[in-house]
């Protein structure tokens, strides 16, 4: 941006808008399938980029989730004690939301469905769940 904020969607500048697009679709390509960490480090670097710009994508969420699943045997919970074991708790609900708008990776769906059969307890159930559609 002229500005040296980032580019923005609703700028009288047509650049500045295809840049914003762009940028927006780096975002939910690295949310899908991840971006490498040497390009991840210099977005995170850019000023005026928000911190949850591009927080762990899929990938990142499954392998954490796999992880805690491993260690403790039980699935994360919303009041847990810790800020991961809460953020981990979402990813559920997460990936059925993104199940439903067609924005998770099949192979991550399998994973989590591998996940779910194996602790129980992931996709709560409910419809469209990771672990029973």
């Amino acid at each position: 941006s002229k500005h040296s904020a980032l580019p923005r969607q609703n700028s009288e500048d047509a650049e500045e808008r295809r840049l914003s697009t762009f940028a927006g679709e780096l975002r939910r390509f690295h949310a899908r399938v991840g971006l490498p960490a040497p390009l991840l480090k210099r977005l995170r670097r850019m000023k005026g980029m928000p911190k949850e710009a591009f927080d762990p994508g899929w990938p990142a969420l499954c392998a954490s989730l796999a992880t805690w699943l491993e260690k403790h045997g039980r699935v994360p919970e919303l009041s847990g004690k810790t800020a991961l074991e809460r953020r981990l708790a979402k990813v559920p609900a997460r990936a059925r939301q993104a199940h439903r708008n067609v924005t998770l990776p099949a192979a991550l769906l399998t994973r989590l469905r591998e996940l779910a059969a194996r602790f129980g307890g992931i996709g709560d159930g409910a419809r469209g769940a990771p672990g029973t559609a």
